[in-house]
């Protein structure tokens, strides 16, 4: 053992511990992470519950204290506890849970689903974008499109958002020219070239989809008795 040089008052005072401990690798979140699926049945206070909270994104080296990262985590952790508790909504976001936000949610999944399968029956080889939603694994069927576009365009995690806030944040990171260049796949007028390019691309494409979902104008809605 290296001999202790520097002043250690409370070297007389350990008793049986010794000043030198070989702690194990890992952290403390996984080792209670391993209890909890070793004993699932277990209750870690009496007659309390405990609800585990686990970030979408990456946390980084605990070990490595960064001011940055640190302050990053905090306010991702301040979501990810609101969102445990049914205060907000979203799976990587936090997106606000009210009756006007969760409306926007709504009226957009129409809306991307509507484009989405618009293009899907002219060019079937576009399946590919289905694809990419469904391996981003996003929780909120309403908002998983825009959360993996926004995820993909570098939106910052740790900002409140409404739906409306979220799709500008995102139309803001994307590249536009790269969206426009898909338009003619909405138009109808795309050839097979162009089709291929965004089966190869899904993940690109998938963000077209949710652009031209954001970005199109509404269709004026006719009813029955309405002159043409």
């Amino acid at each position: 053992m290296t001999e202790i040089t520097a002043k250690t008052p409370w070297a007389g005072h350990t008793g049986d511990v010794p000043l030198h401990l070989d702690y194990f690798d890992g952290s403390m979140f996984e080792a209670l992470e391993l209890v909890a699926k070793r004993y699932p049945r277990n209750i870690a206070f009496d007659c309390l519950p405990t609800t585990m909270v686990r970030s979408y994104w990456e946390l980084g080296d605990i070990l490595h204290f960064d001011p940055d990262t640190a302050r990053r985590n905090v306010e991702l952790g301040y979501y990810d506890t609101l969102r445990a508790f049914g205060r907000v909504r979203g799976c990587a976001y936090a997106v606000d849970n009210g009756p006007d936000s969760s409306a926007d949610a709504a009226a957009f999944r129409a809306r991307f689903d509507a484009v989405q399968k618009a293009v899907r029956e002219k060019y079937p080889v576009t399946l590919t974008a289905d694809a990419a939603l469904l391996l981003a694994r996003m929780k909120d069927a309403e908002l998983a499109p825009l959360e993996t576009v926004a995820e993909d365009v570098g939106v910052d995690p740790t900002v409140y958002y409404t739906t409306r806030t979220l799709g500008q944040a995102f139309l803001e990171h994307c590249d536009p020219a790269r969206m426009a260049s898909f338009a003619p796949l909405f138009a109808g007028s795309a050839d097979a070239g162009r089709a291929a390019l965004a089966a190869l691309l899904p993940n690109t494409f998938l963000q077209a989809l949710v652009w031209q979902a954001l970005t199109a104008p509404e269709l004026p809605e006719v009813t029955e008795h309405e002159d043409l």
